[in-house]
């Protein structure tokens, strides 16, 4: 018995991790996925921007995505069967951010900065702001003295204990 096969495979692309629409950072990952129901899959290539061309053998990550530079890139992708069928090459442009955001801390209400150290009154409010410029920031995560993480949405008060009290955040 003899099959002809001139089907070539069929690549399906997925995104994993982290990632803001198109924008990438370190914790995004591409996954290329290909079948082949006839003579079987050989390979899935692929290649960054005008670069070499390499064999497909898993997630698109960490050392390979952080080898990009920042800036818009444009991953090609195909999968060739057993017989030498190849499919059409694909292709995903991205935008890669290796640059995490600056936050910025300000505060709404009574305020006296004396020798670095701010005195605030328990009316005032803590806010913190991104400067940003190539993604939307997704969340800017908070907590006080140490205690129970939190989201920023809106300014906030400290606790009203007088004394010291530490903010962080990312």
């Amino acid at each position: 018995t003899f099959v002809v096969d001139s089907t070539p495979p069929i690549t399906l692309r997925t995104l994993t991790g982290t990632a803001y629409g198109k924008v990438f950072s370190r914790y995004s990952g591409i996954t290329l996925d290909a079948q082949d129901n006839q003579s079987g899959l050989k390979a899935v290539y692929y290649r960054f921007d005008e670069g070499k061309t390499r064999r497909y053998t898993g997630t698109l990550t960490g050392k390979t995505l952080a080898a990009l530079t920042q800036g818009t890139h444009r991953l090609y992708y195909y999968a060739e069967d057993r017989l030498g069928n190849r499919e059409e090459e694909h292709h995903y442009d991205f935008y890669f951010d290796k640059t995490p955001p600056d936050v910025v801390v300000t505060v709404a209400g009574n305020e006296h900065i004396h020798g670095g150290t701010h005195y605030l009154s328990p009316r005032s409010k803590v806010q913190l702001r991104t400067t940003e410029d190539s993604t939307k920031i997704k969340h800017i995560r908070c907590r006080i003295d140490g205690g129970a993480e939190f989201p920023f949405n809106a300014g906030f008060s400290l606790p009203p204990k007088n004394g010291n009290h530490t903010v962080s955040y990312y």
